[in-house]
């Protein structure tokens, strides 16, 4: 499946992000821009939830016959993280999914199954 085709298809499950691609990658990425949220974790830690955001790699080895070729896909919140008992924040990946295939019809049912 060729990337735009892709990305597409990635509009249509999730028509509230904003999808974009890299030519020089053959990457796809969505954001979705949302309200800040700030809450403590379960081990008081101070968490300010910002942009959710979608990465579908280009596809690994597909040069190379050695290798057997697929894509993987991540989503997460970025947010800001102050540990228990700390006084600054640091930069942190909230709530991290990833998920990859050999095939891209496959990625996306994987897509549709563990993202949503």
């Amino acid at each position: 499946m060729e990337t735009i085709k892709l990305k597409k298809e990635l509009e249509k499950l999730f028509p509230e992000y904003e999808f974009k691609t890299s030519e020089d990658t053959d990457s796809v990425f969505g954001v979705l821009s949302q309200e800040s949220k700030t809450f403590r974790d379960s081990s008081k830690n101070l968490i300010i939830t910002k942009d959710r955001y979608i990465f579908v790699s280009g596809v690994m080895y597909k040069d190379n016959p050695d290798m057997v070729s697929f894509r993987y896909a991540t989503i997460n919140t970025s947010s800001e993280i102050r540990n228990y008992r700390c006084k600054s924040f640091h930069s942190h990946e909230y709530n991290k999914k990833f998920t990859s295939a050999n095939e891209d019809e496959e990625l996306l049912e994987k897509i549709k199954a563990e993202f949503k």
